[in-house]
Parts: structure tokens; sequence; C-alpha cells
């Protein structure tokens, strides 16, 4: 009898083939350019349009030059919360669990970028800045609770930050302050921080704007990933019955028990 390898009679004589395992594709870095690029222009948009577009919010709505010009940064900083959807329209191809680590390796690297050379410009701020953002980003990630990792995203964003803080601050010196009144002296400090940019070239502004506004953006979008469905995961699912793909897995599965036959029949003679 003539050996049979796809039924798996033995062949002493022969050499099996190495087994062949499915491997993950290669994340594609252009997948990684749309929430990238994406996310900054976020950034120049919060940086640029607040002041471009205040005299266009005073034609169109009842409040003053100062007012549009906050409640413009607070409309467009909220407006980043819906780039997910909009960046995972444009991606193309697959990068299954490795897309979503590299692009959360580049936002950790961008953020320790930033931290490092705020500690050298004002140390406060910046272990500030690590103490309520670093803990959040090394926990984010598309599986898991993501409603508590969004909740602890929200609160370790720097406007969040900043609006606990005020709270906090006049909890301090026994003056607590009512949700409208710490609302409005919020509006205030962004005010008067964008006006110490703009006079004075105060470096916050940009900063939090440019930088970490947008790696801020790069960690939501981590967490709300949404990988396709690898081509491999059908290959390694069981044969269906009455189907096509089913006939063909078969003989690859008694192709295997054959070699395995083989190769343990020749390890004992």
């Amino acid at each position: 009898m003539f050996p049979d390898p796809l039924h798996g009679v033995p062949d002493p004589h022969g050499v099996p083939d190495p087994p062949v395992f499915p491997q993950e594709p290669h994340p594609a870095l252009l997948a990684l350019v749309p929430p990238v690029l994406i996310s900054h222009a976020a950034g120049v948009a919060l940086y640029w349009l607040p002041v471009l577009g205040q005299h266009v919010a005073t034609q169109h709505f009842p409040v003053s030059e100062a007012e549009a010009v906050v409640l413009t940064l607070i409309a467009i900083y909220v407006a980043g919360m819906a780039l997910p959807h909009s960046t995972h329209r444009v991606l193309s191809g697959d990068s299954g669990d490795r897309g979503w680590m590299t692009l959360k390796l580049v936002a950790l690297l961008a953020l320790a970028l930033q931290l490092t050379c705020l500690a050298l410009l004002n140390f406060s701020l910046g272990f500030l800045l690590a103490v309520t953002m670093v803990p959040a980003a090394a926990a984010v990630q598309p599986r898991g609770p993501r409603v508590l990792l969004a909740a602890l995203l929200v609160l370790a964003t720097p406007a969040v930050t900043l609006l606990l803080g005020i709270f906090v601050q006049r909890e301090l010196v026994e003056a607590p302050a009512a949700p409208g009144e710490g609302w409005q002296l919020f509006l205030a400090a962004l005010a008067q921080g964008l006006l110490l940019h703009h006079l004075h070239g105060a470096f916050l502004a940009p900063l939090l704007a440019l930088a970490t506004y947008p790696c801020w953006l790069l960690l939501w979008n981590v967490l709300f990933w949404r990988p396709t469905d690898r081509p491999t995961d059908r290959c390694m699912d069981g044969p269906t019955d009455g189907s096509r793909d089913g006939a063909m897995e078969g003989p690859t599965h008694r192709q295997t028990h054959g070699q395995t036959y083989r190769q343990t029949h020749r390890w004992t003679h």
C-alpha cells in the first residue's frame, strides 16, 4: 500500500511538513494616521477657532465676546468625544488587537514627552497632570467595563480637573461654592488662561490645546476602538454542516493527524 498522507497512513521514510499556525496580521501604520491627524486637527481648532470666531458668535448669539470665546472653547472640547465615530469610518484594513495597542503606545509616548517637558518648566503642574492622567492612560483599553473607563478618562481631562479643583479650593477655604457659582468661576479661569497667553505669552493654553488635548483624544479613540473580525478566525472555526468551507477544512484536519502519526511512528522506530 502506498502511503496516503491525506488519510494518515504511516510513512516511515517521509518527512512531515512543519505545522502552520494562523498568524495575526501586522498592524498597518496607515490605519493609525486618521486618528492621529484628526486628534491633532481638533487640537489646532481648539487653539485657533475660539478667538477667530468670537465676532461671528456675537452676531448670531446674544453673548459678549468674552463669553463667546469661552463657550466656543467648551463646545470644541466636548465635540471631540464624537471623533472615534468619525475616525473609524476612514480606517482601512484590519489591525486587530495590535492596532489599538500601537495607538495606545503612541499616546503614552506623547504623554511621557509632555510630562517631561512640563516638569522642567513647572514641576507642580506636571505632577498634577501626571497624577490625573497617567492612571487613566494606563488603564484604558477597548475591553472591560467601558462605562467605568470612560468615566475615569473624562475625570482625567484637564478641564474636569480644573472644575473639580475650584470646588476643592472653595471647600478648603471654608467657603463652599454652589454649582452655578463654581461654573462661573470655571468660565472665568478659562478666560483668564486665554488672556494670559495672548497678552503675556503664557505657555499653558497652547500646551493643553495642542499637546494634552490631542493625547487625550488618542486615548479616547483607544477606548472606543472597534476592530473587525480577522480572516483567520473563520478558518479556525469547525466545519459547518452542508457548507463548502466545512468540506474543505475536513481534509486539512485529517492531514494534520496523518502528519502527527507519521512523526510519532518515525520516533518510535
